[in-house]
């Protein structure tokens, strides 16, 4: 429902950030976010409490970042990010906002070859988590697919399943598209220079 607002409300809970409830603060819990990143919400695969979590609770978390008063979901179980926008009070969600506007409006950084390279290193560890805060184009429909403009040369595409399951990460040399490596399994700077000598 593209219309739904929030009201920020009192929850119990260790680690709290804030807790809204459907329509007034005395509505039902729907979001409570935590100061380690996670959150429980609609669709979530974490515990659905605002008591004390025990040690027994599954490691299978959903996360969140927070930018500029935009919230970006990110659901272990759901293959696309998710964006709620809070005013301090209210809490709304944002899917119409991302129908009328470009979805790179809630990322800010330009991505480029050196944090391309420093990401490499991660290998089969990198995750869409790893690039949240790049400027980038969801263009996936059923996988989650992120293309990375990097320059008149490169650009990052990334595909996967869900948040934490990349499928391929493949950086392509854009003045021939048969050149192209996944950055998680091949040398990147070697690869770079290359295709650079391959334009002169």
């Amino acid at each position: 429902n593209q219309n739904e607002v929030f009201s920020r409300t009192i929850a119990k809970a260790r680690n709290l950030k804030s807790a809204w409830a459907d329509g007034d603060r005395f509505g039902k819990l729907e979001y409570v976010f935590y100061t380690d990143g996670t959150f429980t919400g609609p669709f979530s695969f974490s515990k659905e409490t605002t008591e004390e979590k025990s040690d027994e609770d599954s490691d299978i978390k959903d996360r969140y970042k927070e930018t500029n008063a935009i919230i970006q979901l990110g659901y272990f179980a759901v293959p696309s990010f998710r964006f709620l926008l809070h005013d301090g009070e209210k809490l709304y969600n944002v899917n119409g906002y991302l129908v009328k506007t470009d979805r790179k409006v809630y990322q800010d950084l330009d991505l480029t070859l050196d944090i391309v390279i420093q990401l490499s290193k991660k290998g089969n560890a990198l995750s869409f988590f790893d690039l949240s805060q790049y400027l980038g184009n969801m263009t996936g429909s059923g996988l989650l697919i992120m293309e990375y403009y990097i320059d008149e040369n490169f650009e990052l595409v990334i595909g996967g399943t869900g948040y934490y399951n990349v499928l391929y990460a493949n950086l392509i040399y854009k003045q021939n598209p048969e050149y192209v490596i996944d950055i998680r399994e091949e040398d990147v700077e070697a690869f770079i220079e290359k295709c650079l000598k391959i334009k002169k």
